[in-house]
């Protein structure tokens, strides 16, 4: 029979009596021997059972509590995959975090340019308006100098005036005392001659015997009067001369006098143009003030925005690395929780290996728990057999003995069939060595598989950093993209076009950066797909060929990557050339610019003094025009003073006339009155002559003086 043990099946051999004709006590003794081997062995088998049993449950619980730990792992492996996705969600964050970032930062420094420019050109025009305030303010003291020359020269012209009509005044004065001389000896002088007329009137008188009086005193009269009358005539002409020369001289003064007048009327029409002038350019020297003020306070409000840009770059600039930062700590983290992850698939491929052997294990203790029990019930039934064969022995002797052929025949057949049994054992257990060779061979190729794994990740670390490289090539692009925004923005002439243009490289570029992002993920999906293929090699233990298989279509991916990437280096290097171009065009437009520019500034420079000119033809004109209505209102002022004088001079020459009628009929009267006084004179004259006769020469200047005294009296 077989008994069923720990180390296997193992043959124990049975031994049975020779069946013999009687039964004797040998063969009783024989079948008792049997019953207690049979009892033995069935004893043996339920420990063995019982063994197996507990082995089982081991296994069981060692199984269980493996499942258990591989679960939880496996839901560590989730957590820890879910915290992956979360890094890479933040990682995702943090790369567009930074690239907001960046294009925030170029274009506050393409703002901060555009007011440092602006800021540039407020102080050159600032500077401007200091040079131009400097030259009004110098123009202003000039004139102001100017002006006090002017009120220097009107102050001395109207000192000349004073001084002239003073002098005029004093000739006035001089001709008409000359005048007042002439009109008192032309007095004179009529005198005498009425004094000759009457000696003449008298010696003819005298001559015909009309009065009493002697010839020779008539005669010696009107000689006496004829030498009077001839000496005054000299004295006449001297006053006569006296007046012209007065005259002459009140002329004289009178022409000094109007040029005086002249003088100072110029000197002050010379002050007030210089003060309205002094006026214009306190006006254009405050205007300019303002300017000035109007330039600095743009300066300072410039300054102030450019303050503004400037800190808000800082603050972008301290964002931005501190967003680079982030970026770099959660790329640390994604790669330590892809380390953990890929440490979690290492130790789940390490429990899921120990699970599938503690199957294996499970699986042959049930195999062997089966054997037992079916060892068991063999040897319980062959127990059973024996004590029922014991039992019926002693009936069934004799037909024992009959079937006892038959039972050799049996047994011999069983031996047979236990040798079977033994060889087939053998045949497994050559078997079972051929099955762990085979699998030491599949562990072998699992290696070589994880080491052809190993060389795929290398190269793929390989095509991420030729990826990265390419990266940093499309960041150096962008660099250069981005001062070419810079030169572009400063174009002013076909900046709508120009900024098109850029508008499309931008959206190419970025369809180009989306490209790239996407080729990243297909490399990212490429490298999950690796990780996958290798889990799915390592849990299905395909063959060497199948990951050969799967290697070469990860290259062929790989070559479609690198094929791609080629693409774009040379979409990028046709894109360089057509910034390039663009570069070019804005260079010529830029070029364009500045000619005009300078044209513009050459015409402001033209401009400029012959607009200084008209302001000044314009002053110039302005000042005529004000000269002339001042002459316009002199020569009115002078027309109604003429009129006034006029009327004044008529009234004067009506009242001269009046005094001269008067001054003749008082003339008249005197005369006549001296002709009455001398006919009384000479009456009593006579009346003395003819009573003493003594003989007296005539006072010559007895008349004159005596006219004298009456028109200095009257």
């Amino acid at each position: 029979m077989l008994l069923v043990g720990s180390g296997g099946t193992v043959p124990i051999p049975i031994f049975i009596s020779n069946p013999g004709p009687d039964p004797n006590p040998i063969g009783v003794l024989i079948n008792s021997l049997s019953i207690l081997i049979d009892r033995e062995a069935a004893k043996l088998a339920a420990e063995e059972v019982q063994r197996l049993q507990t082995e089982l449950d081991n296994a069981s619980r060692d199984l269980k509590a493996k499942e258990g730990e591989l679960n939880r792992e496996n839901i560590v492996k989730g957590q820890l995959e879910d915290g992956l996705r979360d890094e890479k969600a933040k990682l995702d964050k943090a790369v567009a975090e930074v690239k907001r970032l960046t294009q925030e930062l170029g274009s506050a420094k393409e703002q901060l340019q555009r007011a440092l420019d602006l800021l540039e050109q407020l102080k050159n025009e600032l500077q401007r308006e200091k040079e131009l305030e400097n030259t009004a303010q110098k123009a202003y003291e000039d004139q102001q100098n100017k002006v006090n020359e002017a009120e220097r020269m009107a102050k001395q012209r109207e000192t000349e005036e004073s001084t002239a009509q003073r002098e005029l005044q004093e000739a006035q004065r001089a001709q008409s005392d000359a005048e007042a001389n002439l009109r008192a000896d032309e007095a004179q002088m009529r005198s005498l001659e009425m004094v000759l007329r009457m000696a003449q009137i008298a010696a003819t008188a005298a001559a015909v015997g009309t009065l009493g009086l002697g010839v020779g005193a008539a005669a010696t009269a009107v000689a006496a009067a004829e030498t009077a009358l001839q000496m005054f005539r000299s004295q006449l002409e001297s006053s006569k001369q006296a007046v012209q020369q007065a005259k002459t001289r009140q002329d004289q003064k009178k022409l000094a006098h109007d040029q005086a007048v002249r003088n100072k009327e110029q000197a002050h029409t010379t002050l007030r143009q210089e003060q309205q002038v002094l006026q214009t350019r306190h006006n254009e020297w405050q205007q300019q003030i303002r300017k000035r003020e109007d330039a600095e306070r743009r300066t300072s409000q410039q300054e102030n925005v450019v303050g503004r840009e400037r800190q808000k770059c800082d603050d972008l600039t301290h964002r931005l690395t501190e967003a680079t930062d982030t970026q770099k700590n959660k790329e640390e983290q994604v790669k330590g929780e892809e380390a953990k992850v890929q440490t979690q698939v290492d130790l789940i491929i390490k429990l899921t290996e120990e699970h599938q052997n503690l199957q294996t294990r499970q699986t042959e203790q049930k195999t062997l728990l089966d054997n037992a029990k079916q060892a068991k019930v063999n040897a319980d039934q062959q127990h059973t057999t024996a004590v029922n064969t014991e039992q019926q022995t002693n009936a069934t002797c004799t037909k024992k003995k009959t079937e006892l052929a038959t039972k050799t025949t049996q047994l011999q057949q069983h031996e047979t069939n236990l040798t079977a049994k033994n060889d087939q054992l053998i045949e497994k257990e050559q078997v079972a060595i051929a099955a762990k060779n085979k699998l030491a061979a599949v562990e072998e190729d699992i290696r070589m598989t994880q080491k052809s794994v190993a060389e795929l990740q290398e190269d793929l670390g390989r095509e991420q950093s030729l990826l990265r490289d390419q990266n940093n090539e499309m960041d150096r692009v962008k660099e250069k993209l981005s001062g070419i925004k810079k030169m572009l923005a400063t174009a002013q002439s076909n900046r709508e076009q120009m900024e098109k243009q850029q508008n499309d490289l931008k959206q190419k570029l970025k369809a180009q950066n989306q490209a790239v992002l996407a080729k990243e993920a297909q490399v990212m999906n490429t490298d999950s797909q690796v990780k996958n293929k290798r889990q799915m090699a390592e849990a299905s233990q395909t063959s060497k060929q199948q990951r050969s298989a799967q290697w070469n279509r990860v290259r062929g991916l790989i070559n479609d990557n690198e094929a791609r990437l080629r693409d774009n280096d040379t979409e990028t290097r046709n894109l360089t050339e057509t910034m390039r171009t663009h570069e070019a065009a804005f260079h010529a437009q830029k070029r364009l610019v500045d000619e005009s520019r300078t044209k513009l500034n050459n015409l402001d420079t033209r401009r400029t003094p012959l607009q200084t000119q008209i302001n000044e033809k314009q002053r110039v004109a302005n000042g005529h025009r004000d000269k002339h209505q001042q002459l316009t209102n002199d020569i009115q002022q002078r027309i109604a003073t003429k009129n006034t004088t006029d009327k004044e001079a008529t009234t004067l020459h009506y009242t001269r006339e009046d005094k001269a009628i008067a001054v003749a009929s008082a003339a008249r009267a005197m005369a006549h009155r001296e002709s009455e006084i001398s006919q009384i004179k000479e009456r009593n004259f006579n009346a003395t002559t003819f009573s003493a006769r003594p003989v007296y020469r005539l006072n010559p200047n007895y008349a004159t003086s005596q006219n004298y005294e009456q028109h200095h009296y009257r």
